[in-house]
């Protein structure tokens, strides 16, 4: 996602399970046990699917950040 200073930071796109429900703050809080600072999601989006090639591989160029 665009980053004012540093030109580019993490965010997460994430498709939850029809069964499954999801905490953005436990995942975040799960993300910041494990991770370091720079390599964790400042923000987490919920989509439905991935946008996909024809091989299975996620076209991340697809994926974009809402605007607020």
């Amino acid at each position: 996602m665009p980053h004012e200073v540093l030109g580019e930071d993490v965010c997460a796109f994430v498709v939850v399970r029809s069964d499954r429900t999801l905490d953005i703050d436990d995942l975040l809080e799960f993300c910041a046990e494990r991770l370091a600072d720079y390599k964790r999601p400042r923000q987490v989006h919920l989509v439905d699917e991935l946008p996909r090639n024809a091989t299975g591989k996620v076209m991340k160029h697809q994926l974009s950040v809402p605007s607020t």
